[in-house]
């Protein structure tokens, strides 16, 4: 206060500073001791001391310390508010252990040991070291209190930093599955819609399918999910008719990406999965029907049914038009797994193509089925009837070359000739019938031929073979008729008749001499001594032959024959 006072009378330019002091509120007891001392010749003698010299910079030398001395104050509080809680409490709370109590009053010593609650009995010396071993202990504890703050701080730091690297890890592997969870919802979502939108079924989806088998009934409904080919990659793809056109004509969206289009006949059919096999040809629906002009199997797509029973198809192939019966043609469904086949099932299948040995059958399978010529029935043929019918597929001798070339049989002739059509051209001849010959064994079946067959075998292999007959067993043979041949002396020769002949040999009708019959074969190594090029050139169909009973097993109707005079 007396600075205060003084200041601005001894010093004017001073008063600044003693504003400063003011507004800070110090007082002369918050003063160092140099200054407080400096107060009191102040307080006593300023009238007669104003005009001294030394008391014009006594005031003027406080001032400045004391403003010395509030910037330090300022700047080591600013410091202590920088630094941490437990950096700040070991500074400020940590006890003076250097401090000299041996220059404090016995009374001042007491009034501390109270404040820490020791024991203030005793004299200065115990009071001395009792706070002197005060202060080293509370040091230590303080310290320990100060370093185990400074390592929790530490571990929570660490702790927090590896919650944040692991919260980022976390967040990243979240993110990650997100997005990967994201694309599989999106793909499974896509698929979910495909399937759903395959299983989706019309609500009228009888009346629609009993409608079209009407004659002149919709090939597809409004909404309904149906197959139909891109033209960008020849392929098939599920698609929804969204419009009928008019001639057969559709707008569709494909359920892929929902782009619409516009398809004509032969782009569009019913869905392969969900042919009824064995239920009525419906428009719409894919087959594979004989091309009679070719006797060949093509894929088409039934258009229409027309008034008298027959089809009109577009064919895959070409986009042409072609009217089809209904006995030729066999639908496209899904595929049939051979482990789903059964010994004895019985079964509906089209004849593919037709061989020496028999035919091959498609039933549906994953593969065709063998027919073997001894599991088909055999050709009725009336007893006295020629050798070659109208519209057998024949080979005939060319005499002015020598040589054989296919030809169809056109008329069968009273003097046993045959006319017949060469294939190579217009010109026909008339021909003997050893001048003619099959070109393959007579069969009951032929290409497009759609017949109820039984399996009669799987094998490990992948394969299987059918039959014509209930159960899938081979032709019945009577084992009377073989019998008959038991017992026949081996130099014994019967009569019998060429009914085929093949580069292999002769099939034979023997008769025995009790006049039963049995068909038999004539090897081409026993079709006479010496070496036999071809046995087209040893005999013809019909032609009366004698031969010996070589071998006979009644259990499976074989007997094999010999020409040659036994040894």
């Amino acid at each position: 206060q007396a600075i205060l006072a003084q200041v601005p009378i001894l010093y004017p330019r001073l008063r600044p500073v003693s504003l400063l002091v003011a507004s800070l509120g110090i007082r002369p007891a918050g003063l160092p001791f140099f200054m407080r001392f400096a107060v009191v010749p102040l307080r006593v003698g300023r009238k007669t001391t104003r005009n001294s010299l030394w008391l014009l910079l006594l005031p003027t030398l406080g001032a400045v310390v004391a403003g010395f001395w509030i910037s330090a104050t300022a700047f080591l509080g600013a410091s202590a508010t920088s630094l941490s809680g437990s950096q700040r409490k070991s500074l400020l709370s940590r006890p003076a252990v250097t401090k000299d109590f041996s220059r404090c009053k016995v009374a001042e010593l007491r009034e501390l040991l109270a404040d820490a609650g020791f024991p203030t009995s005793g004299k200065k010396a115990e009071l001395v070291a009792r706070l002197l071993e005060h202060s080293q202990r509370g040091a230590v504890v303080v310290e320990q209190e100060v370093a185990e703050e400074q390592d929790k701080e530490e571990e929570d730091e660490e702790e927090v930093s590896k919650t944040k690297v692991t919260k980022n890890k976390t967040k990243a592997k979240a993110k990650a599955q997100d997005e990967e969870d994201k694309e599989e919802q999106e793909v499974e979502a896509k698929t979910s819609a495909v399937e759903a939108a395959e299983r989706k079924e019309p609500k009228n989806a009888a009346p629609i399918r009993k409608a079209a088998t009407k004659m002149g009934g919709p090939m597809f409904e409004v909404g309904e999910l149906i197959e139909a080919l891109s033209k960008d990659d020849n392929q098939w793809y599920a698609a929804k008719v969204l419009k009928d056109l008019g001639d057969r004509s559709f707008k569709v969206s494909w359920v892929e990406d929902d782009t619409e289009q516009d398809l004509t006949p032969g782009y569009v059919r019913k869905k392969i999965s969900e042919v009824d096999r064995d239920g009525p040809f419906l428009p719409g629906e894919a087959v594979e029907a004989l091309y009679e002009e070719e006797g060949k199997m093509y894929t088409g797509i039934i258009q229409k049914i027309n008034e008298d029973g027959t089809f009109l198809l577009v064919w895959d192939e070409d986009g042409e038009e072609y009217t089809c019966k209904p006995e030729v043609m066999m639908k496209i469904a899904p595929k049939i797994e051979l482990s789903e086949l059964e010994v004895g099932q019985k079964t509906k299948g089209m004849v593919r193509s037709v061989r020496d040995f028999g035919a091959f059958v498609d039933v549906g399978a994953v593969r065709d089925g063998l027919l073997h010529v001894s599991r088909m029935k055999q050709v009725d043929r009336p007893k006295g009837a020629p050798a070659f019918d109208e519209g057998d597929r024949v080979e005939a001798l060319y005499e002015e070359e020598h040589e054989w070339y296919s030809a169809t049989v056109d008329k069968v002739n009273e003097d046993g000739t045959f006319n017949l059509t060469w294939d190579d051209g217009d010109e026909s001849a008339t021909l003997k019938a050893n001048q003619i010959r099959l070109q393959g064994p007579r069969m009951p079946v032929k290409v497009g031929d759609t017949l109820e067959l039984w399996i009669s075998q799987i094998t490990t292999d992948g394969k299987f073979s059918v039959s014509m007959f209930e159960g899938g067993g081979t032709r019945p043979q009577p084992h009377q008729e073989f019998s008959a041949f038991v017992d026949i002396r081996p130099d014994e020769f019967i009569d019998a008749m060429i009914q085929k002949v093949t580069d292999f040999g002769f099939f034979v009708e023997a008769r025995a001499p009790s006049g039963a019959t049995a068909p038999g074969f004539v090897h081409l190594t026993r079709i006479r001594d010496g070496y036999v090029a071809s046995p087209f050139d040893e005999g013809e169909v019909g032609q009366n032959v004698k031969v010996r009973v070589e071998f006979v097993d009644t259990k499976v109707g074989k007997i094999m024959l010999s020409m040659k005079e036994c040894a």
